[in-house]
């Protein structure tokens, strides 16, 4: 195990393989785009600043309802998942975040957050969100 020296947030990208959690990436700060802009109790701006530096205020509990983010890479057919995305923007549970960058297969083009009644349902709907933008329909 490795400590790190650090007070507030500290975002952590990581990657589930067959062989383990991978981390990808280590960020001493509060990330745009991450899970709590749909569900944390305490926006990470909150807590970074204002509950863990200054120490204004108590602490709460961070647990977050069923969330579940899944990176948006540019599909094997070369087509803007952007193009196919436009219906996602009805479901209250589903938050598309395009970076706005150019597409190719295989580029990180942005993620999507999805909410659901528990973790495995929120992944789930991601997985379905994610087939749908790569063009394989729900």
């Amino acid at each position: 195990m490795v400590e790190i020296d650090a007070a507030g947030i500290v975002a952590v990208e990581f990657f589930l393989t067959d062989d383990g959690v991978l981390i990808n990436e280590l960020a001493p700060s509060p990330q745009l785009g991450s899970p709590d802009d749909r569900g944390l109790r305490h926006l990470q701006f909150e807590q970074h600043l204002g509950r863990c530096w200054v120490g204004r205020w108590a602490r709460p509990s961070c647990a977050p309802p069923a969330v579940a983010l899944a990176n948006i890479l540019g599909p094997a057919d070369g087509v803007d998942p952007s193009e196919r995305g436009a219906d996602l923007l009805t479901d209250p549970d589903v938050r598309l975040h395009l970076y706005g960058k150019s597409h190719r297969p295989g580029r990180k083009l942005g993620h999507v957050t999805v909410l659901g009644s528990d973790i495995e349902t929120a992944r789930e709907k991601a997985r379905r969100t994610l087939a749908r933008l790569d063009g394989g329909g729900e």
